[in-house]
């Protein structure tokens, strides 16, 4: 009998603010606040942790900037 992939084994990629706020477990004020104040490679990092520690996979979109957070509106979201 051959059993059918389920839709969840290659689920949509995370986007990092969603990853902070329900893996980390980060609320909105620390999210905005750790975005604002954090160079772009660490944020990578942070991501790569997240992702190796909960098994999912963050939008690589969220890292093609090489400007801050702040100066894209809604970035990540």
């Amino acid at each position: 009998m051959q059993v059918l992939a389920s839709a969840d084994e290659n689920p949509k990629a995370w986007r990092l603010r969603d990853a902070l706020r329900d893996k980390a477990g980060l609320s909105e004020a620390q999210i905005d606040e750790l975005l604002a104040n954090t160079e772009l490679l660490d944020l990578v990092e942070l991501a790569l942790g997240l992702e190796e520690a909960h098994g999912i996979e963050i939008a690589d979109e969220d890292f093609l900037y090489n400007k801050r957070a702040q100066d894209f509106e809604g970035w990540p979201s």
